[in-house]
Order: structure tokens, then sequence, then C-alpha cells
């Protein structure tokens, strides 16, 4: 499983991005109950101020891939 993040300008992209692809929504702008939230998934994106103010918006979620599992193709020696 790997985990994703996409930044967005607009709330409104951000949430319309998240009811297709599901996930949490974060915010860091005034007043936000997810502001900490957001900041952490800035900090792990490593995005400078500059980007964060200008992206203020996160939708963060979990990639499954149910693929079948391959077999090990590395000779045991």
């Amino acid at each position: 499983m790997l985990y994703a993040h996409k930044f967005f300008k607009a709330e409104k992209a951000a949430a319309a991005f998240q009811k297709k692809h599901g996930g949490a929504l974060y915010a860091d702008v005034p007043g936000s109950r997810t502001r900490e939230d957001y900041r952490v998934e800035a900090c792990m994106a490593e995005l400078s101020e500059a980007e964060r103010t200008a992206r203020p918006y996160c939708v963060a979620w979990n990639v499954v891939d149910e693929g079948p599992i391959q077999p090990d193709t590395l000779k045991e020696v």
C-alpha cells in the first residue's frame, strides 16, 4: 500500500478530487480544524512556504494495489 497526497489552490477542486478518489481533505486556512494535519502533509511533501501559501488545500489517500503477488525471480544461492 502506498500513501499519496495532492495539493490544490481551491477548496472546490480539492473537494471534487476527494469525492472521486476518496481520502481526507485538509486545509491550511484560518479557523480550519485540519490545519495541523495539512502542515504534516506539507512537511512530508517538502513544500516551501510559498507553495503552502499558493496551495492551501490537500487531499491525502491510501493507494492500494490489488494485483497478484509476483513470485520472486531471484535464484537462491
